[in-house]
């Protein structure tokens, strides 16, 4: 399994601005350390930790940074991927929950 995941350009359409994208994603495309990350980020009220998200019991929702490069050393290779294809997609969030399906565009990295 590759650590890294290519990333493709989509054209976007402009949206309203109070109307957001969520790429939905399963909770299998997360190594463990980024749901460390989360839960950092979560425990401190945002304080620590660079991953601005949300949880629920099932899972993560997770803002796509405006600037890559501010989650580049806290984020798994393959979360990256996810964020900088979601970025590139136009969304503003990812929703990582459990009982999506895998996407095959990007690695599974947990796995029970």
């Amino acid at each position: 399994m590759s650590d890294t995941a290519t990333v493709v350009s989509l054209p976007v359409a402009r949206q309203p601005r109070n109307v957001r994208r969520v790429l939905d994603l399963s909770t299998a495309h997360l190594d463990r350390g980024d749901t460390l990350e989360f839960e950092e980020y979560l425990v401190t009220k945002g304080q620590n930790g660079s991953m601005p998200c949300l949880s629920g019991p099932y899972g993560w929702l997770v803002s796509v940074p405006d600037e890559l490069e501010s989650v580049h050393d806290d984020a798994s290779p393959g979360l990256y991927a996810i964020l900088a294809y979601a970025k590139e997609a136009g969304c503003d969030w990812v929703l990582f929950e459990r009982d999506r399906d895998i996407d095959d565009r990007f690695p599974v990295q947990w796995q029970d």
